[in-house]
């Protein structure tokens, strides 16, 4: 891999923005949160080319020893990218407590009467499988029987954890379609700054390999020529 394809970081700001809503002119509409996980990604791609060329700067200085150049140049370069590490962590974690504050907002209507809410769900538990998931489908647009089945352990109305999930999923994003709509946009907006991450480490790596394989190499001959100066000397002694 030569020293362009290094200085590349294969993800983009605008891997985000594609990402954003857009009004019918076709402007972005401002959000905040993934605004802010865009400039993480392009303050990341820019640390990373400045990596990069400090790199391949210190390589190239043939003046100074290749193990000097080598822990130099890792010093540099691990510096920045425990910066953009950082960014990203904090892009990332941002990310999730406003996916967590959405979900708080849309996670189960409120409360109704907790004798008709046990009732429903009793009603529910009587049924068998087909005549349930045929009566959940319908009961995604009632707040109330939504709250009874929502607000209580799946059980409790003969469903399983995994047809209870479903079913707020449903409903959810019949009630609140724009925040369950965002939330999928803020979640592969994490997915993106993940995936930053990832390859950062696969760049460090494809940097780093080559030049620890010449140092080894290097360590290996000035071994081999320590072994053979005490051959010598040994010889000579004799």
């Amino acid at each position: 891999m030569d020293a362009n394809e290094l200085k590349i970081l294969p993800l983009h700001e605008h891997s985000i923005e594609r990402l954003m809503l857009r009004d019918k002119a076709d402007n972005i509409i401002k959000d905040p949160v993934m605004h802010m996980a865009a400039r993480a990604l392009g303050e990341s791609r820019r640390l990373w080319e400045q990596a990069a060329s400090a790199w391949a700067l210190i390589q190239a200085d043939q003046s100074i020893p290749t193990a000097q150049r080598i822990a130099t140049g890792r010093k540099a370069v691990c510096v920045l990218a425990e910066s953009i590490t950082r960014k990203c962590d904090s892009a990332l974690s941002k990310l999730t407590q406003e996916v967590t504050a959405l979900r708080q907002k849309s996670w189960q209507p409120p409360a109704g009467d907790p004798t008709v809410m046990a009732e429903t769900r009793a009603v529910f538990r009587g049924m068998d499988a087909k005549d349930r998931l045929n009566a959940l489908m319908s009961a995604a647009d009632d707040d109330e029987i939504a709250a009874a089945l929502l607000r209580a352990p799946a059980m409790n109305a003969g469903m399983t954890g995994a047809e209870q999930e479903k079913f707020r999923s449903v409903w959810r994003s019949r009630r609140h379609s724009e925040i369950v709509q965002r939330e999928e946009r803020l979640l592969r907006s994490g997915s993106v700054i993940q995936g930053c991450g990832k390859a950062l480490i696969s760049k460090i790596e494809s940097m780093f390999a080559p030049h620890e394989k010449l140092l080894r190499a290097a360590e290996s001959a000035r071994d081999a020529a320590i072994q053979a100066a005490r051959a010598s000397e040994g010889g000579n002694n004799e």
